[in-house]
């Protein structure tokens, strides 16, 4: 049963997997080349096949770098578990075969090679039926795809089956003439189920981004919950990924045009997506209109009414990350000039401080007052003050930013992002000071996450630190506090609980 190996989705897939091998069973010779996306889950699909072939003889081999210019490489890799069987082959084919082997010497005949593998495959399927393996084709050998598909199709009347994994389109290489399945990402709901197994309930905001970003990515699912944190998507930077997407991709970012990265690099940078500025800030650093027909042309980019759309988004983290931290850091200067000269200098200021080499008092000033902007929502001003707080050159400073940033991220809701933020701010000013910066959120991530008789003491201790605005609630919700712990009889005018950001915003 398929539900032995956990794929999520694949429907599709599955179906055409089981045919193949369904065919091999009654007797009939077939192929399919599942084709996609850097780690978009081909080779998950070769291991569920596995599992499915019972009763199977199974031969495999994989695609290596440093083996793809050795003739016959990934057909020695599949045939050695069965070099004893040479003898079954009349001698020049028995021959052909002992050199791709290596136990044989002189040149390897492609024509006699090739019928060579016919006869050996049918001799070993006569026996039980054959499954043929080659993953990461891509990096295969051409003469040994050429002897495979050579051999698959002189085989239709016999017991084998062959699954070939490839990243490139079959169209352009030796595999072409194969039957060929694009694996695409997995649905919005089966991300979500996978995302929700493995990593249990993610903040509305957090989850949208990943969602987004993943495209429905196996892997990328699996590794952004790790590297983007609560506030990632609140405030225009970049994404970051995870080591194995970014691996999974470096082949394909390193054969772009130069130019296309810097492009991209662009692209990911304002993330917005705004043409006029991604333009702007991508002629500023010496991208031409060959660029974006490339980008454009190979459904990287798409450009319409206005807008950029990252097509690919992985890809386009993936160029960003590959960049060197000067040409990120041009980029966001880039962006943040085109930002400042369409007028939105306090857009510009952000990008500018993302980009500072070094602390910067004035430009963390300026994105401290810019988060105070209401406008900005609690969660954007929540990652202003962070980015603010990292170019702060007084710890002090920082410290109150962070604390400030904590506040502004539990009026949001995102509880962990708070306690982040407040830890940090912490350490950089005392239990006290850090107190009277985050207006006694202390006790209010006490009581939500923690012991209400604790926050019940933290609470009533920052009212005594704090503005008398802030104390009269903070008393609120020790009363509130101590009324769950069971210490007390909770007696609160209604009115009082209205429009605050206190414990009551997340308990009724």
């Amino acid at each position: 049963m398929w539900e032995d190996v956990k794929l999520y989705g694949r429907e599709r897939e599955r179906i055409q997997v089981d045919r193949v091998l369904a065919a091999a069973r009654s007797g009939r010779g077939s192929a399919l080349v599942l084709s996609g996306d850097p780690a978009i889950g081909k080779t998950a699909l070769l291991r569920a096949a596995l599992d499915q072939a019972t009763g199977f003889r199974v031969l495999r081999c994989e695609g290596i770098r440093a083996e793809s210019g050795l003739d016959y490489a990934a057909l020695h890799e599949l045939l050695l578990p069965v070099a004893d069987r040479l003898p079954l082959l009349p001698p020049a084919q028995a021959r052909a075969l002992g050199v791709v082997l290596g136990l044989d010497s002189g040149p390897a005949e492609a024509f006699l090679v090739g019928a060579a593998l016919v006869r050996l495959l049918t001799e070993l399927a006569a026996e039980r039926p054959l499954l043929l393996i080659v993953d990461e084709a891509r990096l295969v050998d051409p003469e040994s795809a050429r002897a495979i598909v050579f051999a698959i199709r002189r085989l239709t009347a016999a017991p084998v089956a062959l699954l070939v994994a490839l990243r490139d389109d079959p169209a352009d290489t030796l595999w072409r003439d194969l039957p060929a399945l694009r694996v695409t990402g997995l649905s919005d709901a089966e991300s979500r189920r996978l995302l929700a197994e493995r990593y249990g309930p993610l903040g509305a905001l957090r989850l949208s981004r990943i969602l987004t970003l993943a495209a429905g990515n196996p892997l990328a699912l699996l590794e952004l919950p790790g590297v983007v944190g609560d506030l990632a998507g609140t405030a225009p930077e970049p994404m970051t990924l995870g080591p194995g997407v970014r691996a999974a991709f470096q082949e394909r970012v390193t054969a772009l045009p130069a130019a296309v990265r810097v492009l991209l690099t662009v692209a990911a940078t304002e993330t917005r997506g705004v043409l006029g500025i991604v333009t702007t800030a991508a002629a500023a650093l010496g991208v031409d209109s060959e660029a974006w027909e490339y980008a454009t042309a190979a459904g990287l980019l798409a450009v319409s009414d206005g807008r950029v759309e990252r097509t690919h988004a992985l890809l386009c983290a993936a160029v960003h990350e590959a960049a060197t931290v000067a040409e990120c850091r041009a980029a966001q200067l880039a962006v943040a000039a085109a930002l400042t000269e369409s007028g939105d200098a306090d857009l510009g200021a952000w990008h500018r401080a993302l980009a500072a080499a070094r602390p910067d008092e004035p430009l963390a000033a300026a994105l401290t007052a810019r988060a105070a902007d209401t406008r900005q929502g609690p969660m954007a001003a929540a990652a202003m003050l962070r980015q603010a707080a990292a170019i702060s050159p007084d710890p002090e400073r920082a410290g109150e930013r962070l604390a400030a940033a904590g506040r502004f991220a539990w009026a949001g809701g995102d509880i962990a992002s708070a306690h982040g933020l407040l830890d940090r701010a912490t350490a950089r000013l005392g239990p006290e000071r850090a107190a009277v910066a985050a207006r006694g959120l202390a006790g209010l991530l006490e009581f939500v996450a923690g012991e209400p008789e604790r926050a019940s003491r933290l609470l009533l201790r920052d009212a005594e630190l704090v503005d008398p605005a802030t104390a009269a609630n903070l008393r609120i919700d020790a009363e509130r506090a101590r009324w769950v712990a069971g210490h007390a009889v909770l007696d609160l005018d209604p009115t009082e609980m209205t429009g605050r950001e206190g414990i009551s915003r997340f308990h009724t």
